[in-house]
């Protein structure tokens, strides 16, 4: 067979085990060069700049773009064939298929360099560079066409049902990825972190510098916003980290030094870092924050604190420009195929109001709302137990509160409307 012939139909010569064997030592490559590089399939047809991620979080990412198109495949292939399909070949093939990702991959880090490419690179591009992401783009739809041909020829296919089979696939293996790509690396980098993160603190207790404190990166077209919280746990200090814009969920510090108003932290499933010092009254961080290549200064502002109810129930303090806050809010979420009522409650209690949540379709009990803000018009609130997060304004009347609601994956409108006006 000549080299032509190889590249325009590699499993009419490997197939079955023998594929499956080679497309998992592709997989384990990519994930590493992933790692080091700080790239990141975050869909079958879409690779985006993470930083340099755990390695671990690399490989199950990398195992799913290649489990979730296969099995799409194979579900299009029992339904739409009247030959006997194998599992084994088209997840065999799928994985060996895949192979040119990783050179895609790796073309697009000789010239990046470890960097994403941003509108102001784009400005002072290299003769170089635009050879490099061209070979990369060549790569890069070889992997689709070799995808077809593990498809047709797994399943035995042609004409429309192929065409249909594949297109399926393809499409609704991205899209399914871009909901699980995303979750999986945040829930893997919480659980990567949990036990690093009790283990290496060895500065003295000093509750000046306890709370919340929030500075906003700019990436660009993509700033983002990035919590330290600095919370007290039996006598000693515990440092998570959230990006509120991407997940409620807390990520432990791996390491981090807390002395003479100076705070260094680590997060190694992240391959991130803050260098910072407190301000003279401890209200405010100013430093420099790094995520694999990329560096920016970072100041972050000490958060209005917000005591709790016995119950855990995020408390807001009570004003006179907040006494009509008392109050039970409620709107519709339109989630995919269902609409679900959501309630927020603010009940009045010693200290002000206690947060609540409730969502009557799904039972009806009211469960505490671990943090919420409001800071002149704008309200947040959070539940991480959930991975729930909602970002909005509140009307000057107090009758309707309007914002983005956030779970896992799902992002959605919501309107709270006053229920007793």
């Amino acid at each position: 067979m000549s080299l032509l012939k190889f590249i325009a139909n590699p499993f009419e010569k490997i197939a079955g085990a023998r594929a499956l064997a080679l497309g998992l030592l592709v997989l384990l490559l990519a994930a590493t060069a992933c790692h080091y590089s700080g790239f990141l399939f975050d869909a079958l047809l879409h690779i985006g700049y993470a930083g340099q991620l755990h390695w671990a979080v690399n490989l199950l990412a990398q195992g799913f773009i290649w489990l979730v198109p296969a099995t799409f495949f194979l579900v299009a292939g029992v339904i739409l064939s009247t030959s006997k399909i194998r599992p084994i070949d088209v997840y065999g093939t799928t994985a060996l298929a895949q192979a040119p990702l990783l050179v895609s991959l790796l073309c697009a880090w000789a010239v990046l360099h470890n960097q994403p490419l941003t509108t102001d690179d784009l400005m002072n591009i290299s003769f170089l560079q635009i050879l490099g992401l061209l070979a990369s783009l060549v790569f890069f739809a070889l992997a689709v066409f070799w995808m077809f041909k593990a498809f047709k020829t797994s399943c035995n296919l042609k004409g429309a049902k192929l065409w249909g089979g594949f297109l399926t696939g393809l499409i609704g293996g991205d899209i399914a990825l871009r909901f699980i790509i995303p979750a999986l690396v945040i829930s893997g980098m919480s659980l990567l972190s949990t036990e690093a993160a009790a283990s290496k603190e060895n500065t003295a207790f000093d509750a000046r510098a306890c709370g919340s404190f929030e500075g906003v990166i700019q990436i660009p077209g993509q700033p983002l916003r990035l919590r330290i919280l600095v919370k007290e746990v039996r006598g000693s200090h515990a440092i998570t980290i959230v990006s509120p814009d991407q997940s409620p969920a807390e990520i432990p510090a791996s390491e981090f030094s807390l002395k003479n108003g100076r705070l260094e932290l680590k997060v190694a499933a992240l391959g991130l870092s803050y260098k910072g010092k407190f301000d003279a009254k401890f209200d405010s961080l100013d430093g420099t924050f790094q995520q694999g290549a990329f560096h920016t200064n970072l100041k972050l502002e000490r958060m209005r604190a917000h005591c709790k109810n016995p119950d855990g129930a995020a408390v807001i303090a009570k004003t006179p420009e907040t006494e009509k806050l008392a109050s039970t809010y409620e709107g519709v979420l339109n989630f995919p195929g269902q609409k679900l009522r959501f309630r927020l409650l603010f009940k009045p209690c010693e200290k002000g109001y206690a947060v609540y949540s409730a969502s009557p379709d799904q039972g009806g009990g009211e469960m505490a709302v671990a943090e919420c803000s409001l800071e002149n018009s704008a309200l947040e609130f959070s539940m991480p137990a959930l991975n729930v997060s909602f970002k909005g304004s509140l009307k000057k009347d107090f009758s309707e509160i309007g914002g983005s609601f956030r779970q896992g994956a799902h992002k959605l409108p919501l309107t709270l409307k006053k229920q007793d006006i």
